[in-house]
């Protein structure tokens, strides 16, 4: 006789291999191989009952509104399993867990949150060139569950790859949104209460191996009204042309913040080389900080502040820290010369500028995007450097106490190592999608990655 862990295996298996998952996708590879753990692609999942999905059309676009519009989807009849006896639901245990996993490997996406969904879109696929795309996902953590009953209506994994059903805690779906209205891979992206935003972004290959610059646009999307370019629209645009920009949304100020980048090669006084001897086109970064309102749609200071030094794809925080809110630049990458351990605190009040604590060691962390739980900041999956082993990729991970201005390691470790992910708070929970790993052995390769991971920080 098999035994009940190795049928439910099976089924489970099976499912997937019949190309189970939350909505119609382009595709849907297995997961690519990080340097030292095997991939585990997608969890194998159980279904318990047949929903309507959407099936994924091509999107339209309005040339004279620059508006892209997502198909009306097709649904499918519901059978719900009805469950015999109530169930109560357990609270999911503290550290790390794979959830249900991107629908590609795409790395080096924008991302944001909005009404408590993971919004992932742009980026690169799979090769040593920077292949961008316009690729768009919509991550809800939440789905597969009926929040009346508790009930399972869709897939669910358990945190240790069993095939199996917890309906405490569902993986959620990712679906197939429209497309950015360009390809571009390192876009800002941030949402405010109403619609996310993308700022700047290269195209493909771009600066490295193209004459194409980096962007200024600014897009938008609604749930309602889907993408529009709102540089077309209205002439908006980024006070500079950027890439691995970073930023974040002040809800009560009704401002988005956005903090340096990298830039094309320039001669503007608020950008900097870092003094290298470099002819490298990708070796500059902005040191400014300025902001976007999403109700009229304006830049409204295009110089608020400026950090100390340029960085690129910095770790951005709001926090309340002595009674003042302040933003907080954290880590982050100097054009060619590597990674930083800046910590800096800008005073949204003043836009006075404070050197904070450095970092435990100079990195980039795959969190950029307000990865902020009860007041503290956490930097995940530290990458040191090119010069250290495995070329800097680790799990290390920190969490960030403003208010004492100190750092603390995680005793919990992610899995897997990447960087270049896509990051978001929703209901009190981290998580963090897709990254790559650079193989430079392969021909600079960069590796793109399918996996999904969930922080839930413990109890104190």
């Amino acid at each position: 006789m098999y035994s009940r862990r190795w049928l439910l295996r099976a089924i489970g298996l099976g499912a997937l291999a019949a190309g189970a998952g939350c909505a119609g996708t382009e595709d849907g590879p297995s997961g690519a191989a990080e340097p030292t753990r095997p991939a585990t692609g997608r969890p194998a999942t159980r279904t318990r009952s047949s929903t309507a999905r959407p099936t994924t059309r091509e999107p339209t676009t309005d040339a004279a509104s620059s508006t892209t519009t997502d198909p009306e989807p097709e649904t499918t009849g519901t059978e719900a399993e009805t469950a015999t006896e109530p169930e109560t639901a357990e609270s999911p245990q503290p550290g790390w867990s794979e959830r249900n996993a991107l629908p590609v490997e795409q790395s080096a996406a924008g991302g944001a949150v909005l009404d408590g969904r993971l919004y992932y879109f742009g980026g690169f696929e799979t090769g040593p060139d920077l292949n961008a795309v316009a690729r768009a996902f919509r991550y809800d953590p939440a789905a597969g569950v009926d929040t009346d009953t508790g009930n399972d209506t869709g897939t669910a994994t358990d945190t240790n790859g069993d095939a199996g059903i917890d309906a405490d805690d569902p993986t959620g779906c990712w679906d197939r949104i429209a497309d950015l209205p360009a390809k571009l891979w390192a876009p800002c992206g941030v949402a405010s209460d109403a619609a996310v935003y993308s700022f700047g972004g290269a195209p493909p290959n771009s600066p490295y191996r193209t004459d194409d610059p980096p962007t200024d646009r600014i897009f938008s999307y609604s749930p309602g009204e889907n993408w529009t370019n709102l540089t077309a629209r209205t002439g908006v645009r980024c006070p500079y042309p950027n890439w691995a920009m970073t930023g974040a949304y002040d809800s009560e100020a009704n401002l988005i913040y956005c903090v340096g980048g990298a830039t094309a090669v320039t001669d503007r006084e608020s950008a900097t080389d870092h003094g290298t001897d470099s002819d490298s086109v990708g070796r500059f970064d902005e040191t400014r900080v300025w902001t976007f309102d999403p109700v009229t749609g304006t830049v409204v200071d295009p110089d608020f502040a400026r950090l100390p030094e340029g960085k690129r794809w910095a770790t951005i925080a709001i926090v309340d820290a002595g009674g003042r809110k302040s933003l907080h630049a954290i880590g982050g990458g100097r054009g060619v010369v590597g990674p930083t351990d800046s910590n800096y605190r800008i005073d949204l009040a003043t836009g006075a500028v404070t050197a904070m604590t450095p970092t435990p060691r100079p990195a980039f962390y795959a969190t950029t995007a307000n990865p902020v739980l009860d007041g503290e900041v956490y930097l995940t999956h530290a990458r040191l450097g090119n010069d250290a082993p495995k070329n800097g990729y680790t799990t290390r991970s920190y969490r960030y106490d403003p208010g004492a201005d100190r750092f603390a390691e995680l005793t919990a470790r992610p899995e897997h190592v990447r960087s270049r992910a896509v990051d978001g708070v929703i209901d009190g929970r981290l998580y963090v999608a897709g990254g790559h790993v650079k193989r430079y052995a392969r021909n600079d390769l960069h590796d793109a990655v399918r996996y999904n991971e969930r922080y839930i920080p413990p109890d104190e």
